[in-house]
């Protein structure tokens, strides 16, 4: 079974991506950050759903949910990751208290590329393959295999 981790699943876009990549027999290593969302998620979805309760600005969290993924993975490989996860402070940049900005950076920037762990576990070529930076073939395949988007949010395709 093909397996995706998704952040930011228990709402919004990272619910509505959980629900089609498990309509189309995917296993979904979900984010949450109450144990309630992560309940509420199991039950919605079945057994194909996994909750990972960690925040994404939290690394050693995260990096103990990336070897809860790699174990429960025996050896594969994730076919996606899906870094959802983010939040919105509304209102003018300079208007903005400094704190709640750097709270969205944290959040929607930092912790997007916090973990090396899940990034490692995303990749597709064996260890002694990976080089410390991706490799251009990663890029393409990553392009085709995204390409089903077609840049909206309404429309999330799944193609085998």
């Amino acid at each position: 079974m093909k397996s995706v981790v998704v952040t930011g699943s228990s709402t919004g876009i990272g619910w509505g991506a959980t629900k089609v990549l498990i309509q189309h027999g995917f296993r979904v290593f979900g984010s949450v950050r109450k144990d309630a969302d992560g309940e509420r998620l199991r039950k919605e979805f079945g057994a194909n759903f996994v909750p990972l309760k960690f925040d994404v600005t939290d690394a050693v969290a995260v990096n103990a949910a990336a070897e809860q993924v790699s174990a429960a993975l025996g050896g594969e490989t994730l076919a996606g990751l899906v870094n959802n996860a983010g939040i919105a402070v509304a209102g003018p940049l300079l208007y903005l208290k400094i704190d709640e900005l750097r709270q969205q950076l944290e959040v929607n920037v930092t912790g997007q590329v916090i973990d090396p762990g899940v990034r490692a576990a995303a990749r597709r070529r064996p260890l002694a393959q990976r080089a410390a930076r991706p490799h251009r073939d990663d890029f393409i395949r990553w392009r085709k295999e995204c390409q089903s988007l077609h840049g909206t949010v309404q429309r999330f395709e799944i193609r085998h």
